[in-house]
């Protein structure tokens, strides 16, 4: 799946539904990041998720809303269209049955 909105993700998916309550082992990489980055999900979640940035003072950058199916959980990044200046973010994953995580990221 590729979207772009305020940034742009590719996902390559595949089927079959586990709904845990959390993201677990969520990585994201390389970090410090750059314009792009990699989300690597546990390949046991699928579903919608929302990705969002967020700055130190609360600013809201929305990324877009996509479809992540287990067993190929990488999803790329791409915030080069976005204003961001070099500091502290946070990359909110939240999806529509419950799942959160918040992981803080510093952009170079």
């Amino acid at each position: 799946m590729s979207a772009v909105f305020a940034g742009s993700v590719t996902a390559n998916n595949s089927a079959s539904e586990i709904s845990p309550k959390y993201f677990v082992n969520t990585k994201v990489y390389p970090n410090p990041i750059g314009k792009t980055f990699n989300v690597e999900f546990s390949k046991r979640y699928n579903g919608y998720f929302n990705l969002q940035m967020i700055d130190p003072v609360g600013k809201m950058y929305e990324l877009g809303k996509f479809k992540l199916k287990p067993e190929i959980g990488n999803t790329k990044i791409d915030i080069s269209k976005l204003s961001l200046k070099p500091g502290i973010y946070f990359l909110r994953i939240s999806s529509d049955t419950g799942q959160a995580e918040t992981i803080k990221l510093t952009l170079q």
